[in-house]
């Protein structure tokens, strides 16, 4: 009976446990819906496409832009997964979801995955150069006077919709999505008013100095944040232009010069993640001190528009030399030496310790002579009486001998 018992409790201990796991495990974080969404009908001389776009929230970006390390730590769960996912309809009929965008939404037709930090995505919702999207646009595609497929709007409408997606995978796949954002009707020439005539400043901070892992090689890090004007300007850029906002670096390696650089394997430029800026060999051959300023640029048509720079970044970049990694800066003064002995050039160090030590020999040296000369005449003087002596004795032997030889 006590066996029975116990048998029966330890079931029931597993199943409650595996519940509260699994219960631990599915429940997913709320995300946000894509905002700000805009969209084109465009006419690339092929035929027509609906090009759209959206924002994400920070905290979205934030999803997207973790590692497997932290939702680990956050959720329970490796392979972090973010999607959006678009939905469409015609003449107001069904749309197209079904249970598997949410259980795979990899493998739902429209959308797309997003990066991590992305904050601003553009897709097509329809392209009918491809066979697929023509078929799926039944009788809203049809040709033009040239025999290109272009969008029938005038006796058909097309509508679409928009939400985020994040999956997590252990065993099973785990699925949070957001609302979906409103119903966009497409219109051929839709006014989203008119291109952005001022961009913001990038937002930077966290300003440090990272190492390659091999090499142990310096390079500059740096963290962005953009700015909610700027996801708004790329999203009309994106889609009503069409061009982009790019994310200009500047760099100053401490000569006071001040010259365009690359970021180092960027995904985008309008991403909220870690940004770095490699350098160069010669650039670490001695410890210098760099600064960094950035702003956005954006072609339009024939006009560069530039924002304000950012507040200036200033790094201190150690010495460093392939095969050794990290070594102390050299001398300002010398330019030879590694080291520097309490904040003094090694060769200047050492002229002062030969200083003070021609200092302090000096004097003994002379010290020492005097004294040596002291000892000499002191002997010369003990030598000289020892010498009188033995002539005063001498002498007053021979006075003997002769006395005796007249007696």
């Amino acid at each position: 009976m006590v066996k029975k018992l116990f048998a029966l409790l330890l079931v029931l201990v597993v199943v409650v446990t595996s519940a509260m796991t699994a219960s631990a495990f599915i429940e997913m974080p709320k995300i946000d819906t894509p905002y700000g969404i805009m969209y084109r009908v465009y006419d690339d001389t092929q035929a027509e496409r609906v090009s759209v776009s959206c924002c994400f929230t920070d905290e979205y970006a934030a999803f997207s832009g973790m590692s497997n390390e932290e939702s680990q730590q956050k959720y329970g769960f490796v392979n972090a997964y973010t999607y959006v996912q678009i939905d469409y309809r015609i003449d107001g009929g069904e749309w197209h979801e079904t249970p598997d965008w949410r259980t795979s939404p990899a493998n739902a037709h429209y959308g797309g995955s997003v990066s991590g930090g992305d904050t601003v995505r553009t897709f097509d919702l329809l392209y009918l150069i491809n066979d697929v999207d023509i078929q799926n646009a039944g009788a809203l595609a049809i040709k033009d006077d040239m025999g290109r497929n272009v969008f029938d709007l005038d006796n058909h409408t097309l509508e679409f919709r928009m939400r985020t997606v994040m999956t997590y995978t252990d065993s099973e796949v785990h699925t949070a999505v957001s609302d979906w954002s409103e119903a966009v009707k497409v219109e051929r020439n839709k006014d989203f008013g008119k291109a952005p005539e001022k961009l913001d400043v990038p937002v930077v901070y966290n300003p440090h100095i990272a190492y390659f892992n091999e090499t142990q090689m310096p390079y500059l890090s740096f963290d962005i944040k953009t700015p909610e004007s700027i996801k708004k300007a790329e999203a009309w850029l994106s889609t009503q232009e069409p061009t982009y906002i790019e994310l200009c670096v500047e760099i100053n390696k401490g000569d006071g010069v001040w010259e365009e650089t690359a970021l180092f394997a960027s995904s985008g430029h309008y991403v909220n993640e870690t940004k770095a800026v490699s350098l160069m060999p010669t650039d670490v051959a001695d410890s210098t001190n760099m600064k960094l300023r950035l702003r956005y640029r954006a072609y339009i048509k024939d006009t560069v528009l530039h924002s304000e720079y950012s507040d200036v970044l200033e790094f201190s970049v150690p010495r460093w030399e392939e095969g050794k990694g990290v070594l102390p800066s050299k001398c300002q003064v010398c330019g030879i030496c590694d080291g520097m002995i309490f904040g003094h050039c090694i060769f200047v160090a050492l002229g002062i310790v030969l200083l003070v030590a021609v200092i302090v020999a000096v004097p003994a040296k002379m010290h020492i002579d005097k004294q040596k000369a002291k000892k000499a005449a002191e002997e010369k003087e003990r030598q000289r009486k020892i010498k009188e002596e033995r002539e005063a004795y001498d002498k007053s032997k021979q006075d003997k001998k002769n006395k005796n030889k007249k007696g």
